[in-house]
């Protein structure tokens, strides 16, 4: 509910004395509300503005992507109006405990590095910018060079930077502050540690768990196999048949790109229809109704063939476009080893899963119920010796230089990967576990020794 309230209501709110009462919100100045103290730990204050800044990220990130509302989960929003300044609290302590140990006091080379970290990020940023612009006009006879574009992106960068009102400088502040943060929270932690016996314990119980989950009585569930791989999971139990490979994509010019694609997905639609009709007939024993149903099934194998004409067509377009490029590509990796192929892929690859070192080195996991497309699938299991290059490979995509990096290791133990394999990650993933148990302790215990006086009355909604 708005209220609108007198001149004389007005001056006493400025003056911070007015008792909101009777109503949920009230009409206030946006910059007055942003500076009122709404927490003070240890003498030091937390404004509104701080707090606003966070809750309005996550009030985001809760209605956009978890789907929630304030009209039908009134309590969620609630609850995390109060979380959110606990964060705060938290945070600002940590900040207190860093400062009094003498982690704020920077060297020059920390100074230097806090400096280069974040010229590469708004480098990158910018980079990244104007790529979008380039890659929306490039094929566009009009469009100008790429630095054209650069610039204009770098332009609106710091043209933005200023009316937020910070600066570069407030930049690097910022990541001296994160850092240090980091080396105080790091070196506080340093001591704990983790048991052999928890680590045993923890590879008995994995070894257990991906057993039932991939090797089933009657067969082996390859897919969930896959799928944790992928996720990054430990891997205490390996099933066989798989390399890794790596690859690089040139994709096909946007317009004949989209053709293809939205032709593949019109010769699926009508495929799908055929298969559905011909069951039906399948089910049908009336004569006269059987003959109605092949002739819609002969309607649609013909609406078929047409769609797989037009998709032809498209991918023959898109494939002969883009050949050229792809195989100047090829011919610069021939005989290459893994970083020279690695080098020449981050420079050239157009697929976003391996266009880092580390996405590179992974490689993508290639073998039964892979979920890759059935070319891809094919290709790379045609190689058969480490470090072989495929051809150009061909798929609705573009065009794919794989690289075949190893078979995954065979097991001939019943599939399990042995304790020694496996002991390295699984004390990494307990000491963080651990770690973050006893910084969650820690945290609390500062909280409950600190002096905090919680203003609530500016937790509430306003109008502005």
């Amino acid at each position: 509910m708005k209220k609108l309230i007198s001149a004389a209501l007005v001056a006493l709110l400025l003056l911070g004395i007015f008792a909101f009462t009777g109503c949920d919100y009230t009409e206030i100045d946006a910059e007055a509300l942003g500076n009122k103290v709404l927490a003070t730990v240890n003498g030091e204050d937390i404004l509104r503005k701080e707090w606003s800044d966070l809750y309005d990220y996550y009030e985001y990130i809760y209605i956009n992507y978890y789907g929630y509302s304030k009209e039908s989960n009134p309590k969620i929003f609630e609850e995390l109006k109060t979380n959110v300044l606990d964060s705060l609290i938290n945070s600002k302590i940590w900040e207190q405990k860093a400062k009094e140990a003498g982690y704020f006091e920077y060297t020059q080379e920390q100074k230097d590095e806090a400096k280069k970290e974040v010229e590469e990020e708004i480098e990158e940023t910018i980079k990244t910018n104007a790529d979008s612009l380039y890659d929306a006009v490039k094929d566009q006879d009009d469009a100008e060079e790429y630095e054209h574009y650069y610039e204009a992106a770098k332009e609106k960068y710091y043209a933005d930077l200023e009316k937020s009102g910070v600066t570069v400088e407030d930049k690097i502040n910022d990541k001296l502050k994160e850092k240090a943060l980091d080396r105080y929270k790091e070196d506080h932690l340093k001591d704990v540690d983790v048991l052999e016996a928890d680590i045993l314990s923890a590879y008995d119980e994995l070894v257990k768990e991906q057993k039932e989950d991939f090797i089933g009585e009657d067969e082996k569930d390859y897919a969930a196999f896959v799928k944790a791989w992928n996720n990054g999971d430990n891997m205490a139990v390996i099933l066989d048949g798989y390399c890794l490979v790596q690859h690089i994509l040139i994709k096909f010019d946007t317009k004949l790109g989209t053709e293809v694609t939205n032709t593949a997905k019109t010769l699926s639609t009508k495929k799908t229809e055929l298969d559905k009709l011909k069951t039906e007939l399948e089910k049908l024993t009336d004569e006269d109704k059987k003959a109605e149903k092949q002739e819609e099934i002969d309607k649609k194998q013909k609406e078929v063939d047409e769609a797989q004409t037009a998709y032809d067509a498209a991918r023959k377009a898109a494939e002969e476009d883009l050949r050229q490029e792809a195989q100047e590509v090829l011919d610069s990796v021939q005989g290459a080893d893994e970083a020279k192929f690695i080098e020449i892929m981050l420079e050239k690859t157009e697929d976003t899963g391996m266009n880092t070192q580390e996405k590179a080195e992974k490689g993508y996991l290639v073998g039964n119920e892979d979920g890759l497309m059935t070319e891809f699938h094919d290709g790379a299991l045609a190689l058969t010796e480490e470090g072989e290059i495929s051809g150009l490979v061909a798929t609705d995509y573009g065009f794919h230089i794989i690289r075949k990096i190893k078979d995954v290791q065979e097991r001939t133990d019943n599939n399990i990967v042995k304790y020694s394999e496996l002991k390295d990650a699984l004390k990494e993933d307990l000491l963080t576990t651990a770690k973050n148990d006893q910084w969650s302790a820690d945290q609390e215990e500062w909280y409950k020794a600190a002096t905090i006086k919680i203003n609530k009355e500016w937790l509430k909604d306003y109008d502005v």
